[in-house]
């Protein structure tokens, strides 16, 4: 189906071209409190549309980009079924719009045993250019299912080949646990000491040559239990996003390399798993990091 997103201000400008009954329209607005005023979002039926399709009404006045973002995905989420959408007397950024309204469709219901509605499929007429948009979303939905995915499958392994498929332009490397040994990451493995869970070191380079050159470093705890200092119950709960940053890192990466952006970018990622048994690190324990340094554990958690 086909639905338009037709944007007014509060004089309703231009609205003989997209309405057909202006009497019928006004009466509409009126009962539904729709004034026009900014970020006010309405269904208008077909039957009011000179288009003749479904159609959202936006109040729209200028915005900075999050706040156009977060207008899109509300419109977003009210669009319940897949559609081709058009965006009608619009004088903002459609790629922002639009990509607020793509990231309005993600859903994570891998684990569910009954699965929701159908995916909403959205896409775009051809003047709206969405090439970049999409690889955004595409970027932006994998660090999300990375970090939603449940720690019993999150291990380090599963990480790494996630990141494998990401994109062939990338140089990947992982470093196992006995190069970590022989290189001195103390700090790293230290962490690790208490999972049977082994940990990696992960650098990706894109575009070596370029000019500028760029590193990012991304926290990579895929479960962090505090170790022997352990969290409380409630603490733990969210501790499965403790890769966030890694994710974020690697997220950032793809979509570099898939834009094909002239900048070189490092990303450099430890991958553990923080938990408490006979092999963890204790308070009171020193590691020795990378750079020399001596660190005295007072606290478990990473």
């Amino acid at each position: 189906m086909k639905i338009d997103i037709l944007f007014f201000n509060e004089e309703f400008t231009n609205k003989d071209e997209f309405i057909s009954d202006s009497d019928l329209f006004n009466e509409y607005i009126n009962t539904h409190l729709f004034d026009g005023k900014s970020k006010d979002i309405l269904l208008m039926p077909p039957s009011l549309s000179s288009r003749g399709n479904e159609t959202i009404l936006v109040a729209y006045e200028e915005l900075n980009k999050r706040e156009l973002m977060n207008l899109g995905y509300s419109i977003g989420k009210k669009i319940k079924q897949s559609a081709t959408i058009d965006i009608l007397n619009f004088e903002g950024s459609k790629e922002i719009l639009s990509l607020g309204i793509m990231f309005s469709t993600y859903k994570f219901d891998t684990y569910k045993t009954k699965k929701g509605k159908e995916s909403v499929e959205i896409s775009f007429s051809e003047e709206i250019k969405t090439e970049s948009s999409l690889l955004k979303r595409e970027a932006v939905f994998w660090v999300r299912d990375m970090i939603n995915t449940p720690p019993l499958d999150k291990t380090p392994e599963f990480f790494i080949e996630k990141i494998k498929n990401l994109n062939n332009n990338i140089d990947i490397t992982v470093h196992d646990e006995k190069w970590l040994e022989s290189n001195n990451f103390g700090a790293v493995l230290g962490v690790a000491k208490g999972s049977e869970r082994k940990p990696y070191f992960l650098v990706g380079e894109y575009n070596k040559k370029a000019e500028t050159q760029i590193a990012l470093i991304g926290k990579g705890v895929m479960f962090d239990s505090g170790g022997l200092s352990l969290k409380s119950p409630s603490g733990m709960e969210t501790m499965k996003t403790d890769m966030a940053g890694a994710a974020t890192a690697w997220g950032v990466m793809s979509l570099i390399s898939k834009h094909e952006i002239d900048v070189g970018l490092t990303v450099l990622t430890p991958i553990v798993e923080n938990m408490p048994s006979g092999s963890a690190i204790r308070p009171g324990d020193v590691l020795t990091a990378r750079n020399g340094k001596t660190i005295e554990v007072l606290n478990t958690d990473a």
